[in-house]
C-alpha cells in the first residue's frame, strides 16, 4: 500500500508541473498577443497622424521660404523648354561656335535684303578715321562685321515674316507671327546697341563742342550720319566769324593798374624839384642826393 501511495504521488506532482507549464505558456501567449495589437495600433495611429504631420511642415516650410526670401540659385524670368535636339545643338554653338565650313555657307546663303541695307552696319566717317589710332580702326572693324553678321541673321526672320504676312488672310493672323516680330524688335535692339557703342569709342577724340554735334546726328549708312563733316565746318566757321566781330574789350587784370600806378609814381617824382609823397604810402621822400634823404635812410636802417 505504501508503495501505491508513493507512485501516485509523483504522478501528481508530474501532473502539477505539466499544469504550471501549461499556465506559463498561456500567460506568455496572451502577453505577445496583447504587445501585437497595442504595436498595430500604434503603427495605425502613427500612419493616421503622419500626414497632419506632413502638412504642418509644409506650413512651416513656406513660412520659412516667405522669410528668407526666393532661393538666388533657381534660374529667374525662363520660358516654357525648347526641342531638347534644338537646346542641344544651340547651346553647342553658343559655347563652341560653328564650325567654319557651315559659317562659310550660312554667310554665303543669307545675303541681306536689298530695301534694308542699315543692316550691314554703318561704316565710319572718314573725318573719324583718320583721328584713330590702327587699334582702335581694327576693334572698329570688328565690330562691324559683326553687326554685318548679326543684320544676315534678322534678314531671314524678316524673309520669313514676309511670306506669313502674304499668306494670311483678312481674318486670321498667322500663328507665331507676333512672337517672330518681337524677336526681330529685340534682334535690332542688339544691332543698334553696337552702333552706340562704336560711337562712344570714338567721341573722346572730339572737343566739347564737336561731342554735341556727334550726339545730335542721325545713324545713316555712316556712323556719325551722311552730313556730320559738314555740320562740324559750319560750327568752326561760326566760331572764327564770332571771333572777328567780337569787339575788343579793355584789360581789368592787376598786372595793368599796378603798371600804371608805377608809371604814375616814376612822374611825379621826376616832375618834383624838392622832395614828394609817396602815392600808395602817402610818406613824404626828400630828393635823393641831398642831407634829407640821407638822413632819413639813416633813420629807416635803425628802425
Amino acid at each position: 500500500m505504501g508503495r501505491k501511495r508513493k507512485i501516485q504521488k509523483d504522478e501528481f506532482d508530474k501532473l502539477k508541473k505539466k499544469m504550471r507549464k501549461l499556465e506559463r505558456k498561456m500567460k506568455w501567449n496572451s502577453s505577445s498577443s496583447d504587445s501585437d495589437t497595442e504595436t498595430s495600433h500604434s503603427d495605425a495611429t502613427s500612419s493616421s497622424s503622419q500626414p497632419s504631420s506632413d502638412v504642418e511642415e509644409s506650413k512651416m516650410d513656406t513660412n520659412i521660404a516667405g522669410i528668407l526670401g526666393d532661393d538666388p540659385t533657381l534660374p529667374k524670368n525662363t520660358g516654357p523648354d525648347i526641342s531638347e535636339e534644338l537646346a542641344v545643338r544651340w547651346n553647342s554653338y553658343l559655347s563652341q561656335g560653328v564650325d567654319k565650313e557651315t559659317w562659310k555657307k550660312l554667310l554665303e546663303s543669307s545675303p541681306i535684303p536689298g530695301n534694308c541695307t542699315m543692316l550691314q552696319g554703318p561704316m565710319l566717317n572718314c573725318e573719324v578715321q583718320a583721328m584713330l589710332s590702327p587699334v582702335e580702326l581694327k576693334k572698329d572693324s570688328f565690330l562691324h562685321d559683326l553687326q554685318g553678321n548679326l543684320g544676315k541673321g534678322i534678314g531671314i526672320l524678316g524673309t520669313i515674316i514676309t511670306d506669313m504676312m502674304a499668306k494670311k488672310s483678312k481674318d486670321e493672323t498667322p500663328p507665331h507671327l507676333t512672337k517672330l516680330v518681337e524677336a526681330g524688335q529685340l534682334l535690332c535692339s542688339v544691332h543698334y546697341e553696337v552702333s552706340r557703342h562704336r560711337r562712344l569709342n570714338s567721341n573722346r577724340h572730339f572737343n566739347s563742342k564737336i561731342q554735341k554735334i556727334a550726339s545730335s546726328q542721325k545713324i545713316d549708312t555712316l556712323l556719325f550720319g551722311e552730313d556730320f563733316g559738314e555740320n562740324s565746318k559750319m560750327v568752326k566757321a561760326l566760331e572764327n566769324t564770332i571771333k572777328d566781330i567780337r569787339a575788343a574789350q579793355p584789360s581789368t587784370s592787376k598786372n595793368w593798374r599796378g603798371g600804371a600806378i608805377k608809371k604814375r609814381w616814376k612822374t611825379t617824382w621826376s616832375s618834383k624839384q624838392g622832395g614828394a609823397k609817396h602815392p600808395r604810402t602817402n610818406e613824404y621822400r626828400s630828393k635823393k642826393g641831398t642831407k634829407d634823404y640821407r638822413r632819413e635812410n639813416k633813420t629807416r636802417s635803425l628802425r
